[in-house]
C-alpha cells in the first residue's frame, strides 16, 4: 500500500501540474509585480516623455486580483498629470470562458488629473496619445474586447483644470468626487 502511494505522489502525473501550478503562483505573486515596477517608470519616460512611479503592486494569481499602490504620473518638468492612492480590480474567471474582461470588482482611490488646455487648444493628456503615424484601414478596425463591470467605486477623487487660452488663465478644481456604480 505504502508502495503504491508512494509511487503515485512521484508520478509525472501528478509532478508536472503541481509544478506548472506552482511556477503560476510564482510568477504571479512575485515575478510579475516586480517586473511591473520596474517596466511602468521606463516605458513612461520613452514612449510617453513623462515620468511615472508605482509604490506597491500585488497580484494575486489564484483570485485574479490587481491592487496597485500610489501611482503617479508627472510631465518631464515634473509637473503632475495623474495619480492615485489605489487601484484595485477583481476579475471573474468568467473572463476566459466569456472572451471578454468581466470585473467583478473596480475601486479607485483619491485620483487626481491635472488637464491643462494651452494657448493653441491642445491639452496636456491628449499629447500622451501622440499623433498616429497612419491612419489605421476603416475596413480593417479591430473588434473591441468586450467588456463586463460588475460594480466599481471611484472615491476622494479630484480633478484641476487650467485654462491658458485667455490672457489670465483661468483655473477650477474639483474636488471630494465619489462615484459608485452597482450592476
Amino acid at each position: 500500500m505504502k508502495e503504491r502511494i508512494r509511487k503515485a505522489m512521484t508520478s509525472r502525473y501528478l509532478l508536472i501540474p503541481l509544478a506548472l501550478v506552482v511556477l503560476y503562483g510564482l510568477a504571479g505573486f512575485f515575478a510579475v509585480p516586480s517586473i511591473l515596477r520596474w517596466y511602468v517608470p521606463r516605458y513612461a519616460e520613452e514612449k510617453l516623455g513623462c515620468l511615472a512611479s508605482v509604490e506597491a503592486v500585488r497580484i494575486n494569481p489564484f483570485l485574479l486580483t490587481v491592487d496597485v499602490g500610489r501611482f503617479s504620473l508627472r510631465q518631464a518638468d515634473a509637473s503632475p498629470l495623474v495619480s492615485f492612492s489605489r487601484l484595485f480590480v477583481d476579475l471573474e474567471i468568467l473572463s476566459v470562458f466569456r472572451q471578454a474582461a468581466v470585473l467583478r470588482r473596480a475601486d479607485l482611490d483619491r485620483p487626481d488629473i491635472h488637464l491643462v488646455i494651452e494657448p493653441d487648444g491642445s491639452t496636456n493628456l491628449a499629447r500622451l496619445a501622440g499623433q498616429p503615424d497612419t491612419p489605421p484601414p476603416a475596413e480593417t478596425s479591430p473588434r473591441p474586447l468586450p467588456f463586463d463591470l460588475r460594480d466599481a467605486a471611484i472615491t476622494g477623487g479630484r480633478i484641476a483644470v487650467v485654462d491658458r487660452r485667455q490672457r489670465n488663465a483661468a483655473a477650477v478644481t474639483l474636488e471630494g468626487l465619489d462615484l459608485t456604480v452597482q450592476g
